[in-house]
């Protein structure tokens, strides 16, 4: 964007996501990037990258190896995202919506602000932490932490990218929208050879 357009100035602000459409209607934003399940009819969605939501566990965990039980998963301590400012910690929500599901809950001992805090409390401790696939795949966690698959089942935490009909044919919008797709299109291929 700097390259192609560099007049053109972008402010990045973090919020609730269940007020995406509230933020997008009112024009307090005019892009969000979001997971989110609904759709609504005044707004644009368009998948910018799937994701997966992965246990991550250091490499040197006294207890947990190559692979991952439920059982180990529950007998083990949890640092969860969403202390404040984060307003809405929706990929929590999954994990402990899919957990509920087959009557088990987490033991959560330590709340943090930012995913990264989580994978570097998991690279020191023998906690335990759900992240994005994407985060975990970073060569700077990978070297202390392992990445395993969760012991159970839960929705995709795809990011999307929204916006309000009436930037739907606005030429900066259309403009920016084609940088955001081929930005997240770069991303994925370059998380596919890690």
């Amino acid at each position: 964007v700097r390259q192609s357009a560099p007049q053109l100035r972008i402010t990045i602000k973090s919020g609730d996501i269940r007020r995406c459409a509230e933020y997008l209607r009112d024009g307090e934003l005019e892009f969000a990037m979001a997971f989110t399940k609904q759709r609504v009819e005044e707004f644009h969605q368009m998948r910018l990258y799937p994701q997966r939501i992965m246990c991550l566990v250091s490499r040197q965990h006294p207890r947990i190896g190559e692979t991952l039980s439920l059982d180990e998963f529950l007998a083990e301590d949890h640092i969860a995202w969403g202390a404040e400012p984060v307003p809405y910690p929706a990929l929590e929500y999954l994990v402990d919506q899919a957990l509920g599901a087959v009557g088990a809950t987490r033991k959560i001992v330590v709340r943090v602000a930012s995913l990264s805090v989580s994978a570097a409390l998991v690279a020191r401790t023998d906690l335990l932490a759900v992240v994005p696939h994407r985060l975990a795949n970073r060569p700077d966690i990978t070297e202390a932490c392992r990445m395993l698959p969760l012991p159970f089942l839960t929705e995709g935490f795809d990011v999307e990218l929204l916006w309000h009909a009436r930037w739907h044919r606005d030429p900066t919008h259309v403009w920016l929208r084609r940088a955001f797709r081929t930005v997240a299109r770069d991303l994925c291929n370059q998380f596919a050879r890690i």
